[in-house]
């Protein structure tokens, strides 16, 4: 019988009902308990009592929740956790006793996945791993004085660089890491540069995917389709721009999931560039109800500029769609000449440019654009699967406990 694996593990809000972060962190360490014992400090869930281990037969949780709460803040919340701090010094002193009283094979900080955060964990033995690590993508200069809140950014920005060059525990946190758990090869370009050799690229979180996925109708229109907030970090405003420049149009149904701040802006410009016949904007839709719409579409369009990761890329190329993107954070990486199309990051000018010669193509080459599908699904089968992930990170344990 193989011997299972003790980790202890810090993750800062960690709940299966929850989405984003939570969400994630808490599919990574379920995965993670097929090889693993696990024991997990964290603040639990931010909106529910429970956050889905305590019944868990391999994770023993341990609660490190902060007393000081702030409600739910917007951009604020999203950027700097203001109670990040006090999680981070009780989950401290909760992780050196443990060390002290019990011997595991490797400690794993899980999340906040971006590197703004320092590791509880940091300095407590020579096996700690940190990530995944899919942060700190800034919007290019000329975009970032137009989103809300991108004062706050900017100044967030400038406190990560301080930080991640002078900032003591910012130092311990990356120096003390046996290894970086990086989800693509752009978040090296954002770390200092001594720490290259301590990365290492793991794999994103694998896509969900439908167990009967609808079967598409045939059509002579091609579907596309974007899935995200409707806001400037997300391109959709290009997408828009582009398509009412492509001659061929007319030969294309565009349909918008999700809302935000540039709603009403974007169906304005529909009304006004005659693409009304064309897009339909869905709003907010549950997200099995999403995963659906993508089988039945033939390209995401996805010009993000912003995309630290890229959920709604993975799971298009799961659902067999071929994607357009910009050649940038995840989905730069994800995204290769096989199962899509990518246009360089410029002036938004620039972008919609290319963008609009990219429709044309396809609009020219729909069989291609179906075989570029069908290669994205198999690459997703092939590389992105929680199988590959475990046993990367089962290696990676075992090297880190020599």
């Amino acid at each position: 019988m193989q011997t299972r694996l003790k980790i202890l593990m810090c993750a800062y809000a960690v709940d299966n009902r929850d989405v984003g972060e939570a969400h994630l962190s808490y599919h990574w360490i379920d995965n993670i308990t097929k090889i693993a014992d696990v024991t997990l400090i964290t603040m639990g869930s931010r909106l529910n009592e429970r956050c889905g281990f305590e019944d868990h037969p391999h994770v023993r949780v341990i609660l490190a929740k902060p007393r000081l709460r702030f409600v739910w803040t917007g951009a604020f919340d999203r950027i700097i956790k203001p109670d990040y701090l006090e999680y981070f010094y009780r989950a401290r002193k909760i992780a050196k006793k443990l060390v002290k009283e019990e011997q595991f094979d490797a400690l794993h900080h899980i999340a906040p996945h971006s590197p703004r955060y320092p590791s509880p964990l940091h300095s407590l033995g020579k096996n700690i791993l940190v990530g995944p690590i899919h942060g700190g993508l800034h919007l290019p200069e000329q975009y970032s004085g137009k989103q809300k809140g991108g004062g706050l950014r900017r100044i967030a920005k400038s406190i990560d660089h301080f930080r991640n060059h002078y900032d003591p525990i910012m130092r311990k946190h990356f120096g003390s890491a046996a290894k970086l758990l990086i989800s693509a090869p752009y978040v090296k370009e954002n770390l200092p540069a001594a720490l290259a050799d301590k990365c290492e690229v793991l794999p994103p979180q694998p896509p969900e995917v439908l167990e009967n996925p609808p079967q598409k109708p045939p059509s002579e229109k091609i579907r596309l389709i974007f899935i995200g907030r409707l806001i400037e970090a997300k391109g959709i405003h290009l997408a828009l721009q582009a398509l009412a420049k492509t001659e061929s149009k007319t030969q294309f149904i565009f349909d918008i999931y999700g809302t935000g701040d540039l709603e009403t802006e974007l169906k304005e410009f529909c009304e006004h560039n005659s693409l009304q016949s064309i897009v339909n904007f869905r709003g907010f839709t549950p997200h099995d109800k999403v995963l659906e719409a993508l089988h039945l579409s033939d390209v995401l369009f996805f010009p993000s500029l912003k995309e630290a990761w890229g959920l709604a890329v993975s799971e298009a190329m799961a659902a067999g769609l071929c994607v357009l993107c910009v050649d940038r954070g995840g989905p730069g990486y994800m995204i290769d000449e096989k199962c899509g199309y990518k246009v360089p990051t410029g002036s938004a000018e620039e972008i919609v440019n290319a963008l609009t010669e990219k429709l044309g193509y396809i609009a020219a080459n729909h069989a291609e654009a179906k075989e570029k599908g069908i290669a994205a699904s198999l690459k997703i089968q092939q590389k992105f699967t929680w199988e590959a992930i475990i046993k990367q990170l089962k290696d990676l344990y075992s090297a880190a406990s020599i």
